[in-house]
């Protein structure tokens, strides 16, 4: 049986990649790791900046 808080888990960063590819008007992989890249740059776990973006408390800007 898979565990239930690891498809959360993943549920929570498919969706914020989403979220993310739509803010930014990119494909998923990219959106991925833009997100990726985000937690690392801030030190912070994967599923936090997830749920942060979920929740709109972090934004994507498409770069000037």
């Amino acid at each position: 049986m898979i565990d239930r808080e690891f498809t959360e888990h993943r549920a929570r960063v498919h969706q914020a990649a989403g979220v993310v590819s739509a803010q930014l008007e990119i494909g998923l992989p990219d959106a991925l790791a833009r997100l990726r890249a985000y937690a690392y740059l801030n030190d912070r776990k994967l599923d936090e900046v997830a749920e942060d973006v979920v929740r709109r408390r972090v934004t994507f800007r498409p770069e000037s």
